[in-house]
């Protein structure tokens, strides 16, 4: 019976022995489970891990289940989070491209569709639409002459009118490939821009086709952010019918240097139809700060002389400085242009008045003030001074507009009684004096 016993407490010593080396390897797996943090949860004890259950022997003295909490702790699944966000795909290029724009200080240059309200997106390709109504009614008053009086022209005008019945699309593939068309139904030339733009880099971009070229701040202003209904006398006769600016066929160099602050550009285009000869530009704005942009520009224009039966060629230069102050809810733009009369308007112009310098200098203010959202109120002030013929004395004018806008969404739609009154300077011949209003609404989708 002793020898049995003896036996049988080997037995048992052996089973013991061998279970414990299988629950041995069991114990190193807690401290390594995901589930489990890396720093000792032991030394603030919670509700469901008391200090006295934390396993201090080994995995002999105490069931592992029994150390290993039954909640699992919230570090881990916060460091889970911060992964998945890491390892999230990266932004789209139109995205970060829209984030990079937005930080960027202000530039005149910046095509309007690129915060269009209507998109389609596919994998790297979007589609971007805008359509515009600018419409209303006016009213003007005329200081007629004797002559004409004669002439039966009458002093008091008004009617309704159409400025612009726009539709625009445009798109990119991804970031280097980008084109727009823009159509105009309310004039006879519908077509108003149509080009492709290439861009190597953010500093280094081609654009060909029809489009504006860079000259005068207020014209690369688009209609649907200008805050009156015309962009006055200066802008009419330096960059109309001096031919200076405006949309015209051709090829731009250009880029924006976010280090610097700077944005750049070059042309070569076609002067105003049925002038042979070819127009260039030139353009740089700087943004020392994001509320402050002054920029130059400088057109060379080459054309036909038709002062002259000979088939010859004329040159003359111009030249513009502007600046743009951004604060807070105010905003002020100004510009002096000064530019070379070759005759484009008239068949035959006088070779005596050819290559006389017109001048100008305009201005504008506008404050915007927050009603009920989306509403506000935009109070503008409007002046400018032009003298169409440096060299003459009677060719000076000024105008002034002035009126309380109202916005809702910002331009989606807007509501703008103006008044305007033109005085010329001088006892000019060439500018009338009138006096007059108007009211315009625009809608942008």
């Amino acid at each position: 019976m002793l020898r049995l016993a003896i036996g049988c407490a080997c037995l048992l010593t052996a089973f013991a022995a061998h279970a414990q080396q299988d629950d041995l390897p069991a114990a190193p797996v807690v401290p390594d489970s995901p589930a489990e943090p890396a720093s000792t949860a032991s030394l603030e004890p919670s509700p469901a891990q008391p200090l006295t259950a934390t396993p201090q022997a080994s995995a002999t003295s105490e069931s592992p289940t029994i150390a290993a909490p039954t909640t699992p702790p919230t570090e881990p699944i916060v460091a889970a989070t911060t992964a998945t966000t890491a390892n999230a795909p990266p932004a789209s290029p139109l995205t970060a491209d829209s984030r990079q724009v937005a930080d960027e200080p202000k530039a005149d240059m910046v095509d309007e569709l690129a915060h269009s309200r209507l998109q389609i997106t596919s994998g790297d390709v979007t589609l971007r639409f805008q359509a515009r109504v600018i419409a209303g009614w006016e009213y003007e008053h005329k200081e007629l002459t004797d002559a004409q009086q004669l002439l039966g022209q009458r002093d008091n005008e008004f009617d309704f009118f159409l400025n612009q019945a726009r539709f625009t699309v445009g798109g990119n593939w991804g970031k280097p490939l980008s084109a727009e068309l823009d159509l105009d139904f309310s004039s006879n030339h519908a077509l108003r821009d149509a080009w492709l733009n290439f861009r190597v880099a953010r500093p280094f971009q081609v654009r060909v086709g029809q489009f504006k070229r860079p000259f005068s701040r207020i014209e690369l202003i688009g209609a649907g952010h200008l805050p009156m209904r015309s962009r006055g006398l200066s802008n009419h006769q330096i960059v109309g019918d001096l031919g200076y600016g405006g949309r015209s066929l051709g090829a731009q160099l250009w880029g924006r240097i976010k280090s610097l602050a700077l944005e750049w550009a070059v042309c070569a285009s076609n002067p105003p139809p049925e002038f042979p000869g070819v127009d260039l530009h030139a353009r740089v704005v700087v943004s020392p700060v994001k509320w402050l942009a002054v920029g130059l520009g400088g057109a060379h224009k080459i054309v036909e002389n038709r002062a002259t039966t000979a088939p010859d060629f004329i040159a003359g230069n111009a030249a513009s400085a502007d600046i743009e102050l951004s604060v807070a809810a105010t905003r002020f733009v100004a510009e002096a242009m000064i530019a070379q009369d070759l005759g484009l308007v008239f068949p035959s112009p006088d070779p005596l008045s050819l290559r006389n310098y017109a001048a100008s200098i305009a201005s504008f203010v506008t404050h915007e003030i927050e009603l009920s959202d989306p509403w506000q109120l935009q109070p503008l002030l409007f002046g400018e001074w032009l003298d169409s013929n440096l060299e003459y004395s009677r060719s000076e004018a000024v105008r002034f507009v002035g009126g309380v806008n109202i916005l809702w969404h910002k331009t989606a739609l807007r509501l703008m009684p103006q008044l305007e009154v033109v005085r010329p300077l001088r006892s000019s011949e060439i500018w009338q004096e009138s006096t007059g209003g108007y009211i315009v609404a625009s809608a942008q989708l």
